[in-house]
């Protein structure tokens, strides 16, 4: 196995529950991350994300095989080379203790400090860099306390940055945020792989952003399998639908949405194009009818899309009918269907 920035090899997870017995979750993981590379980890709940980013990050010990950073076991590295090599930024909340942001982010500095604590010019500078490349300087003097979700995130990873590491590793660090801030912070991280050359390795549950933004994915199942590989590769090749086909989800691929695998019910035809046709299609099946945009015989009902500011036809047996809306368009169909039926 060639060596990367992070680099697993002959590795099993999972936790020792006395001398002799062991819950293994996976085994056998030879994977790696290679320097200024955005890897994201994806996988349902209760695959494991969480147990194998604490054993990336030493936090956990492994039940078998190594972590490597550059070519050097996890496990050999003295502690204070390790927190100057690897940065962690975890979900559990951070006492900040009354701290501005510039202190909490000035921690990070600690693995190369004395024991004094008190920090250098060099130090100093550091904390700068941290702070303007997570964009947080503007607001470097104020309390931890009164920062948004979004906001605080953000000085986490200054944080960490600030450590100067060459590997960050990140456990489900916008599982919290809402959509503008998830989207801030993924851009960030994959920016600051890609300019600074720094290593990032992030757990995520948000497909779609991981999609559109990682570098490669690790797909790990509930199994312990694990699937990488760059985004469209694992797309093409069905695994992101292998991993995600649990609890009644589906991974379209056409779509790129993880969808509800829910009994479909009639067919109804859909004529049109653009946007307005995509999104009458989305109604449509997000009710339970199968979508059929040639508009064939074998349709109950068939729906006419005109126009970019449109309006909708239906045509449903001997009915039609005009609609400005797809809320009255999708109501007017189940009554035609209930009326038909009964």
């Amino acid at each position: 196995m060639s060596t990367g920035a992070i680099t697993l090899d002959g590795l099993a997870i999972g936790y020792r529950l006395s001398r002799r017995r062991e819950k293994r979750i996976a085994s056998d993981l030879r994977l790696r991350v290679d320097e200024g590379q955005f890897t994201v980890l994806l996988g349902p709940n209760g695959a494991g994300k969480s147990t194998l980013l604490r054993t990336v990050c030493g936090l956990q010990d492994p039940l078998e095989g190594r972590v490597l950073l550059s070519g050097r076991d996890l496990a050999s590295l003295p502690a204070r080379e390790r927190a100057r090599s690897l940065g962690v930024v975890l979900t559990e909340r951070v006492d900040t203790w009354g701290l501005t942001v510039w202190d909490l982010v000035a921690l990070g500095r600690a693995p190369h400090t004395r024991w004094s604590g008190r920090l250098t010019e060099q130090d100093r500078t550091a904390v700068a860099t941290a702070l303007a490349e997570t964009d947080t300087e503007d607001f470097a003097g104020r309390k931890v306390s009164e920062l948004s979700d979004g906001e605080k995130q953000r000085v986490l990873v200054a944080r960490a940055l600030a450590q100067e590491p060459a590997v960050l590793v990140l456990d489900e660090v916008t599982a919290f945020l809402d959509l503008a801030r998830r989207v801030e912070i993924m851009q960030l991280l994959r920016r600051l792989a890609h300019t600074s050359g720094k290593t990032l390795l992030l757990s995520t549950h948000d497909l779609d952003l991981a999609l559109r933004t990682a570098d490669r994915l690790w797909l790990i199942d509930r199994r312990g399998e694990v699937y990488e590989g760059c985004p469209e590769d694992l797309v093409l090749a069905g695994s992101l639908a292998e991993v995600f086909r649990y609890e009644g989800l589906e991974y379209d691929p056409a779509s790129g949405r993880v969808e509800l695998n829910q009994p479909l019910g009639e067919r109804v035809g859909v004529v049109g194009s653009g946007v307005p046709a995509l999104w009458t299609q989305h109604a449509l099946e997000r009710l339970g009818f199968r979508v059929d945009r040639e508009g064939g015989d074998a349709v109950v009902a068939l729906v006419e899309v005109e126009g970019e500011e449109p309006y909708w036809r239906l045509h449903c047996r001997d009915h039609e009918s005009c609609h400005s809306t797809l809320e009255d368009l999708t109501r007017e169909l189940g009554s035609q269907l209930q009326t038909a039926v009964a």
